[in-house]
């Protein structure tokens, strides 16, 4: 879903930071201190690799990438800290994980159903990713990349504020599937 997602100067790694922010802060919540270490240090070469790749006044176009190797490397990364964290007797509900996920998985999902709805390989490329679909409507590359990453952000806030009201996963589930 990372290497889907990576379509935009900035958004792979903006969303994958997000995400760890959230991990990180579950992570402080729930006593592991384990990982709060090397999430924040990933956290911080995210933010130093985003300097250079995300577009703003002091940046006009990225020049370095993450490339398919990097985003799908982040991906991983993301996906064992939410498997970790859902594992064992006190472990965290995979529904409630998944909020933090839930855009670059929402995105991929997506564009296979079309894909395989139009008789299409799901792994062919087209322009129909929710990046572009945002540019088409007119956003800039850079806001189009800047509001997914905020939406990011508030859905792994969303899930990171289920675990600590202590939400049901079903309530959590159904808040998904809205």
């Amino acid at each position: 879903a990372w290497n889907m997602l990576d379509g935009v100067d900035g958004l792979a790694g903006g969303s994958a930071a997000a995400t760890l922010i959230w991990i990180v802060l579950l992570a402080l919540h729930l006593g592991e201190d384990g990982l709060v270490y090397p999430v924040t240090m990933l956290v911080a070469a995210i933010g130093g690799f985003l300097i250079f790749n995300a577009r703003s006044p002091w940046c006009a176009k990225a020049s370095v990438y993450l490339g398919d190797a990097g985003s799908t490397t982040l991906g991983a990364i993301i996906a064992y800290l939410l498997l970790r964290r859902s594992d064992g007797a006190e472990g965290t509900s995979f529904p409630i994980l998944l909020w933090r996920v839930v855009v670059p998985v929402v995105d991929t999902l997506s564009l296979m159903v079309r894909r395989l709805l139009d008789h299409r390989s799901p792994m062919s490329a087209d322009r129909r990713h929710l990046h572009h679909l945002l540019i088409d409507l007119g956003l800039s590359p850079a806001a189009a990349s800047y509001s997914i990453v905020a939406v990011s952000f508030l859905c792994g806030g969303v899930g990171y504020f289920g675990v600590i009201a202590g939400l049901p996963a079903s309530a959590m589930t159904v808040g998904l599937i809205r």
